[in-house]
């Protein structure tokens, strides 16, 4: 576990979590301790969205189009 730990890093590029808090599956402070770690590394372009109250299957859709909506808004505003 400790080798696929993701916090050995920090993020130079803008990115945005999409978590539900409603998750059964990954836990929702996985988010929380990501970012929380990158913003304490100095990293000032890191954002979660957060999907209210959805099940992991449920919060797929929704995350899918806000990553897609953020591309989109990083591409136009180039």
């Amino acid at each position: 576990m400790k080798e696929n730990g993701l916090l050995n890093w920090t993020p130079v590029a803008p990115i945005r979590m999409f978590h539900s808090n409603g998750d059964e599956i990954v836990p929702y402070q996985n988010s929380i301790t990501a970012l929380d770690y990158f913003q304490n590394q100095g990293a000032d372009n890191v954002e979660l969205t957060t999907l209210d109250s959805l099940a992991h299957a449920e919060a797929a859709v929704p995350a899918i189009i806000g990553m897609i909506e953020w591309f989109d808004s990083i591409r136009l505003n180039k």
